[in-house]
C-alpha cells in the first residue's frame, strides 16, 4: 500500500476488515502499551490539557509524545512565554512543535475511530479494552486513528503508505501514538524527534528556518496576537 496513486479502500472495506483484525488478535501489547498501563489512566489523559489541566476542546493539537492539548491554550501558552512570564516546562516552542488533529472526540467524551466502528466512553471504562482506548494519529495530516485498526490496515515493511481517513501520503515513523505512557514508545518518539532535528524538520515535518531567538529562546510566534 506505497504512495503509488492506488485507489484508497472504501469506508465500509475498512470498517469490515478492521474488525475482523480487532476480534482476532489479543490485547496483551498495542501500539507500544502493555497491561500495566490500565485503560482508565489513558483514557483520563483524554479529558485534559497537558498545559492548562482545562478540559479538552476543539481545536485539539499534539506534541511529537502524543500529550493532547487545546490549542488556545497553547498560544496562551507561547505568548506567556515570550513575555518572559511563569510557565509550565514543555516541549512547545514553536507552533511548528504540535499537529492539529482530526480527531472524533465529542464535547459528550465519546472518542470514535475516523475509520472503524470503534467507539468509547472516556468518562466510563467499564465496558472498554486496551485495544479500544489506544489511539495515534498521522503526522502532518493529524487524523486520529484507532491504533491496531491503523496497523491491521498498514505494513511495516512499506516506507510510505496512505491515510485510510483521508488518503494523504505519509511515512511509516510519522505514526504518533497518542498519551503515550510507555517508557519504550516514548523512547521510539524521541528517536524519531532527534532524526527530525539532525534533518533540519520539526514535529509537524515543516523545514526549520534559521532566525533570531528572543532571550527566552522562542520562535514561530510572531504574529500572535494578544
Amino acid at each position: 500500500m506505497g504512495n503509488d496513486g492506488g485507489s484508497i479502500p472504501k469506508r465500509r472495506e475498512i470498517i469490515n476488515f478492521a474488525q475482523q483484525k480487532l476480534n482476532s488478535g489479543d490485547d496483551e501489547k498495542v501500539g507500544g502499551f502493555s497491561k500495566e498501563i490500565t485503560v482508565s489512566k489513558i483514557l483520563n489523559l483524554f479529558k485534559y490539557c497537558q498545559i492548562s489541566q482545562k478540559v479538552l476542546q476543539k481545536p485539539i493539537v499534539s506534541d511529537y509524545l502524543g500529550n493532547l492539548y487545546n490549542k488556545e491554550d497553547v498560544l496562551q501558552y507561547l505568548i506567556d512565554k515570550k513575555r518572559g512570564n511563569k510557565v509550565k516546562e514543555s516541549n512547545i516552542n514553536s507552533l511548528n512543535d504540535i499537529v492539529e488533529l482530526k480527531i472524533d472526540l465529542s464535547s459528550e467524551g465519546v472518542l470514535k475511530c475516523l475509520v472503524s466502528d470503534v467507539k468509547i466512553d472516556i468518562n466510563n471504562d467499564s465496558n472498554a479494552g486496551l485495544a479500544d482506548v489506544m489511539f495515534s494519529y498521522i503526522v502532518p495530516c493529524g487524523c486520529a486513528i484507532n491504533s491496531k485498526v491503523l496497523h491491521s490496515l498498514i505494513s511495516d515493511d512499506d516506507k510510505e503508505v496512505k491515510c485510510p481517513a483521508c488518503g494523504n501520503g505519509f511515512d511509516i515513523a510519522d505514526i504518533i501514538d497518542i498519551n503515550s505512557l510507555d517508557k519504550e514508545t516514548r523512547d521510539k518518539l524521541d528517536r524519531r524527534m532527534k532524526k527530525l532535528r539532525e534533518n533540519g524538520l520539526y514535529h509537524n515535518l515543516k523545514k526549520v528556518k534559521k532566525r533570531k531567538r528572543d532571550s527566552n529562546g522562542v520562535e514561530g510566534i510572531k504574529k500572535l496576537k494578544v
